[in-house]
C-alpha cells in the first residue's frame, strides 16, 4: 500500500543568525523552556538549541524552526524545507 503525506499548514522562521528578538518572539520564549541562545563572543554569533520531542536540538544559521499543528517547534535544514513546504495565501 502506499502513502502520501497529508497537507499540513505550519508557521515557520528562518534564523539568519541576526534576528534573534524575531525567533524569541516567535517561538515565545519567556521562560526558556523550549528555547535556549548562547553568545559566542570569539565569533560574534549567537548559538540557538530548541527543546524538540526528542530533546535538545541546535538550529544552524539558515535553519527554518518549523511550529506544527500540535504546537511543537523543530528545526528544518533548507533545502528540506524548501521540498516539503511553499506559502500559504491569507
Amino acid at each position: 500500500m502506499k502513502y502520501k503525506k497529508k497537507p499540513d499548514v505550519v508557521e515557520a522562521i528562518h534564523w539568519d543568525g541576526g534576528n534573534l528578538q524575531e525567533v524569541m518572539a516567535f517561538v515565545g520564549a519567556v521562560n526558556r523552556d523550549k528555547i535556549r541562545s548562547y553568545y559566542h563572543a570569539e565569533d560574534l554569533e549567537y548559538e540557538i538549541t530548541l527543546n524538540t520531542h526528542e530533546g535538545w536540538e541546535t538550529v544552524d544559521v539558515g535553519d527554518w524552526i518549523v511550529k506544527d499543528g500540535q504546537g511543537e517547534f523543530y528545526p528544518c535544514k533548507p533545502w528540506v524545507f524548501e521540498k516539503q513546504y511553499e506559502p500559504v495565501e491569507g
